[in-house]
């Protein structure tokens, strides 16, 4: 009886590993889904050709277009931008048009809700279901508590392997956030820039008591626009998304600001605070959408793109990121010039590099 009972307890265990071994990935069976995407340069480009049709690329889009693969998590997906009518839209689209304001000049889909952080998640999380509402959301978007609240979220995507929040821009000598604030007390630093319509600019604000920061609306060109006309020195953003931005200054040489300083990463990023990403899923979607693509989330990160015979031949996130950063100093900034005579002619001020949360 002893003997039996032993062999029972080695071999259970042993069968049931056998058991879960042999369960197939997870698949979505060729469901379709609407997904929200939010313009975010060089991690989703949004182009719009003559007759208004828009196509999408980067890093988020070859993500999503790996994960849907018919060998991976196997779905379909119609892509639209932040409709407008979300609850968290500036302004917010009223349902019958005509009871908008009669100089209100924006239209369903307009451009200028692309980069409304708060306004795409909205078309997700809002509780009154419309034609517009959709199934997920896909942008650099922090996972936040108030977002938990209000929608599921998948495991967060690795890279960006940090992502809080950081400081760019034209200003000089100021080592992190504290310094920030207490120079503005001090008035010596106006208020910082932060995007509107997004979960950062209150974020930091509660983190820093005293700090004031101002919610400016608009794409990377309204930034580069902001800096040439001195309406911000100072921008708090994610740190992958403020070192990208020199980059592309540097690229289209665009680094020179209204005051002739370079632009670049403005001292340490926060050493706290948001820094994980995901996607956002409708919070009545069944779980096993979410598991499933946090499943194949997981083997697109760990997963060798140089083994012909593994499950990423095609890349990885890794893969699919790479080129998409930047050092945040390729214009030429400094964060403590000795001079301002020394600053070389084609560069623009520093940008802020901190914890920032989209």
């Amino acid at each position: 009886v002893i003997l039996v009972v032993c062999l029972s307890f080695l071999l259970y265990p042993t069968v049931t590993h056998a058991q879960q071994q042999e369960q197939p990935p997870p698949q979505l069976n060729g469901r379709h889904f609407r997904i929200t995407v939010l313009e975010e340069k060089g991690f989703l480009d949004v182009s719009e050709d003559e007759g208004s049709q828009l196509s999408f690329s980067g890093y988020l889009m070859d993500m999503l277009e790996g994960l849907s693969k018919s060998h991976r998590a196997n779905f379909t997906y119609d892509i639209l931008t932040p409709s407008g009518y979300g609850s968290l839209c500036n302004p917010q689209l009223k349902d019958d048009l005509q009871d908008n304001p009669k100089d209100l000049q924006k239209v369903p889909y307009d451009a200028s809700f692309r980069t409304q952080y708060n306004c795409g998640a909205s078309d997700v999380h809002d509780s009154e279901v419309r034609s517009t509402s959709t199934d997920m959301y896909l942008g650099m978007y922090y996972i936040t508590p108030s977002r938990q609240l209000l929608n599921q979220f998948t495991i967060p995507f690795v890279p960006p392997f940090s992502g809080t929040l950081g400081m760019f821009g034209t200003a000089t000598g100021i080592p992190n956030f504290e310094a920030l604030r207490e120079q503005q007390l001090l008035g010596l630093q106006p208020e910082a820039c932060a995007p509107e319509g997004s979960a950062l600019k209150d974020f930091v604000a509660d983190s820093y008591p005293g700090l004031k920061v101002k919610g400016v609306l608009g794409g990377e060109e309204d930034i580069v626009g902001y800096f040439q006309d001195g309406t911000c020195q100072v921008y708090i953003i994610d740190g992958p998304l403020a070192t990208s931005f020199v980059l592309r200054r540097y690229e289209q040489e665009e680094c020179m600001a209204y005051n002739g300083k370079p632009i670049g990463l403005i001292g340490e990023p926060m050493s706290f605070g948001l820094s994980h990403y995901a996607i956002g899923v409708r919070k009545n979607m069944e779980p096993n959408v979410v598991e499933t693509l946090s499943y194949w989330l997981n083997v697109l990160m760990s997963c060798n793109p140089l083994d012909p015979q593994g499950p990423c031949p095609d890349g990885n996130l890794a893969t699919f990121y790479k080129g998409r950063g930047g050092t945040g100093d390729e214009c030429g900034y400094v964060l403590y010039p000795q001079t301002n005579d020394h600053l070389e002619g084609g560069a623009i001020a520093g940008i802020v590099f901190g914890a920032v949360a989209i």
